[in-house]
């Protein structure tokens, strides 16, 4: 479905405010958390020049601003906020997460390449967005990584990860019980055996612009994908060849989604519950990776689990149906 054909479809299944698109509201998260409201027959008023409504109904009043919801505790949603935090208490749960440690200088941080075998993810602990991540560098861009990651760790820790090869899901779980799942597709684009990589990323973003979604930005993570799959930004890839150009999938980098609750394996779908409730997340975004979501015996790990989970990964799916997520957390909330 392209995004014309979502947006009927909301007005249309979901019943959403024809007169009030996507692209007219502030903030993705709460407009969702608004449009769905209404259908609830909850009041909802959004607070004048802010990204904060107040949602009522019968005698309950509840805040939500942007994606943050009263649904989950102060210490909870602490902890979440913290990847290092977040991961040793899994692990200590045995709910399998990749191999992490902390560092503090570039040092340290040598040491953790030759420890995890030379195949890491460097990342801020409080970092979001996919904001100052490296992932696979190579022993001579260690220094850059350490870099790039001082610029988005907010007076966090860095934080050095086993990198796990496979598929990036992200599965929402809402008061113990996973309601969607989205397989999270890094930014890519489609050969024509004319085109050079560069001039296909641009006609990508101008479609991705009029979809009033982020553009693909070339920086040092796109060349070190393409030059780790012994390509250029002058390349020019066959017809119907797919081309990554990125490691991580979020959207805020030009990643797609994929709707696929009903190919997951139950198992997973309790690795995500499970996951929340050690930590005392009501509402969470668990951030999985394996290469085969209908397998459980393959290597996989949590690698994060969101406090705030963003909603449009759901209601925009590149493929599948739009799910009415909110929808869902709101009647949670209030029930």
């Amino acid at each position: 479905m392209n995004t014309e054909e979502i947006n009927q479809y909301l007005i249309d299944v979901f019943h959403f405010d024809p007169n009030f698109t996507i692209k007219d509201a502030k903030n993705p998260h709460l407009f969702f958390y608004m449009q769905a409201a209404k259908t609830l027959g909850i009041e909802v008023n959004q607070i004048p020049g802010t990204t904060t409504a107040i949602f009522k109904k019968d005698e309950r009043q509840y805040f939500i601003a942007r994606a943050e919801t009263p649904l989950n505790n102060y210490v909870s949603a602490h902890i979440a906020g913290k990847k290092e935090q977040t991961n040793k208490i899994l692990g200590l749960n045995n709910i399998p997460v990749p191999k992490s440690r902390k560092v503090n200088n570039i040092g340290e941080l040598t040491e953790a390449y030759d420890e995890f075998n030379f195949s890491i993810v460097v990342k801020p602990d409080k970092g979001i967005a996919g904001r100052g991540i490296t992932i696979l560098p190579a022993r001579e861009e260690l220094q850059n990584a350490w870099d790039f990651c001082n610029e988005y760790r907010n007076e966090g820790s860095v934080i050095v990860e086993e990198y796990i090869k496979g598929i990036d899901y992200r599965l929402l779980v809402v008061k113990g019980k996973t309601i969607a799942v989205a397989k999270r597709i890094p930014a890519s684009i489609m050969g024509d055996g004319k085109n050079t990589i560069k001039d296909l990323i641009i006609l990508k973003n101008i479609e991705r612009k009029k979809a009033n979604m982020t553009e693909i930005t070339i920086d040092d993570e796109l060349k070190r994908r393409l030059k780790n799959d012994r390509l250029e930004l002058d390349s020019i890839p066959n017809a119907q060849q797919t081309v990554y150009l990125r490691y991580n999938s979020n959207m805020s980098t030009g990643g797609t989604t994929e709707e696929c609750f009903n190919e997951v394996h139950p198992y997973y779908l309790k690795l995500a519950e499970d996951a929340c409730k050690v930590i005392g997340l009501n509402l969470g975004g668990v951030d999985l990776i394996t290469p085969d979501i209908k397998d459980p015996t393959v290597k996989h790990g949590i690698n994060e689990i969101n406090r705030a989970p963003g909603l449009r990964i759901h209601y925009f799916p590149d493929k599948g149906l739009p799910q009415n997520v909110a929808k869902d957390i709101l009647i949670s909330l209030f029930s």
